[in-house]
């Protein structure tokens, strides 16, 4: 045992990340939604942190800030790995136009709808 702590405690640090995990695309998840902010930034943001907060997690040298730093990490990288879309919104080459953006959401829906069981 890396801590010193019990079997169940060490579960804790998953236990936490799933929470965080799960918490995480009820407040930022909307945020992506908002026109002016749009996908990109949150998703990206929020991806470098979650790959930053790998160091310290990595690091720390008691189980407290272990743990909290587990929940971080599944907090921030909520919005990019759970709710990440689609390639196409997070790297739009061009501005598109109302009627091909409509159009992109007709074929995206319908392929979501073709392809998943």
């Amino acid at each position: 045992m890396y801590f010193g702590v019990g079997e169940v405690t060490a579960t804790l640090g998953l236990s936490l990340f799933v929470l965080g995990y799960g918490i995480g695309p009820l407040i930022l998840a909307p945020i992506t939604e908002i026109p002016s902010v749009g996908r990109t930034p949150p998703y990206i943001i929020t991806l470098a942190i979650f790959c930053i907060l790998q160091v310290p997690t990595a690091l720390v040298k008691n189980f407290a800030g272990f743990a909290i730093l587990r929940f971080l990490a599944g907090f921030v990288g909520s919005p990019p790995l759970a709710t990440g879309g689609e390639l196409d919104t997070l790297y739009e080459i061009r501005r598109a136009d109302s009627e091909s953006q409509a159009r992109r959401c007709k074929t995206s829906s319908l392929r979501r709808k073709l392809l998943t069981p």
